[in-house]
């Protein structure tokens, strides 16, 4: 079954009014970001993947098939970059961290043109912007209902050790040839 999607009219909200992801990394934060995360994998049927044009996926261990929806990877990123933008001193490798950030940040780019907001938003002068106008919030906006496609999510959900493993034969040829 295809994500139950329904919009619902939302005024965003600017940085004041946003402050449980907004911040120093702290554990008020991680657990907003846990509970906005917490089923970003979920579980597939085969037809299903076959009606949304994906062949082929991660099979599960209890029968069908692992996947996720966009958004998901979207607040993955999100979630990703920003406590790297606070500097996470307890990084070890910093090649996988910048190649992840890209990643993140190239995904994010080309959701965010995807999806393109066309909304129209409108500037004000405020105490706080004297040399440059900030957006007015809030604005209204049709949104998803998050709450409901995040408890269609949430019934779906998939753990990573429960999908099925990776074939030896993927790592066969770089194992007999010494290339790691």
């Amino acid at each position: 079954a295809p994500a139950p999607v329904t919009y619902v009219n939302r005024y965003l909200t600017g940085d004041p009014d946003t402050p449980k992801f907004m911040g120093r990394p702290r554990p008020e934060l991680d657990q907003a970001w846990h509970n906005l995360l917490e089923a970003t994998m979920i579980r597939y049927s085969e037809e299903e993947l076959k009606l949304a044009n994906n062949a082929t996926s991660v099979a599960y261990k209890h029968g069908g098939f692992v996947g996720g929806l966009g958004i998901s990877h979207s607040l993955h990123c999100l979630q990703y970059i920003h406590p790297e933008y606070y500097y996470n001193h307890e990084e070890q490798d910093w090649d996988e961290l910048y190649s992840h950030v890209d990643h993140c940040l190239e995904s994010l780019r080309q959701e965010l043109m995807c999806n393109a907001d066309v909304n129209v938003y409108t500037l004000q002068w405020t105490p706080h912007s004297r040399f440059k106008p900030t957006v007015r919030v809030p604005q209204l906006h049709a949104c998803v209902d998050w709450s409901s496609l995040h408890e269609w999510m949430k019934g779906r959900a998939a753990k990573l050790e429960d999908m099925v493993g990776p074939p030896e034969s993927l790592y066969e040829s770089k194992e007999s040839t010494g290339s790691t």
